[in-house]
């Protein structure tokens, strides 16, 4: 029964991200193929705190950075030479131990640190 109840408040945060990013607010939306310098000036002006993960990437000329985001953390992935963003990832990880906790890795479209809008791609 406990389990349910955090699934049910994990789902809940993850509607609430879903709505904020139906609504129509101007900013800066970075998304794949956007410079990662950018989005880190853009995270660090808006008070979004950069942090670390026990994650790396496969090939070595890609790199990680990662934000706290609300409840989960957004994981940009980008290119060491051109400094490209590949991939934006929205980790969320709900409470208990490993065994019996669920954990959410959802493809970000956009991310605007202005509003805080975050659009999740459905397919």
């Amino acid at each position: 029964m406990e389990l349910y109840v955090r699934q049910d408040k994990i789902m809940k945060t993850i509607l609430a991200i879903i709505l904020l990013s139906s609504m129509t607010c101007s900013g800066v939306e970075h998304k794949v193929g956007s410079d990662v310098n950018e989005f880190s000036e853009s995270m660090a002006l808006h008070k979004y705190k950069s942090t670390m993960l026990a994650m790396y990437t496969v090939h070595k000329a890609n790199g990680l950075k990662y934000w706290m985001v609300d409840k989960g953390v957004i994981i940009v992935q980008y290119s060491r030479s051109s400094k490209k963003i590949l991939h934006i990832t929205y980790y969320l990880v709900g409470p208990g131990d490993r065994s019996t906790r669920t954990t959410f890795e959802l493809k970000v479209s956009s991310f605007d640190p202005t509003t805080g809008k975050m659009v999740i791609a459905t397919k």
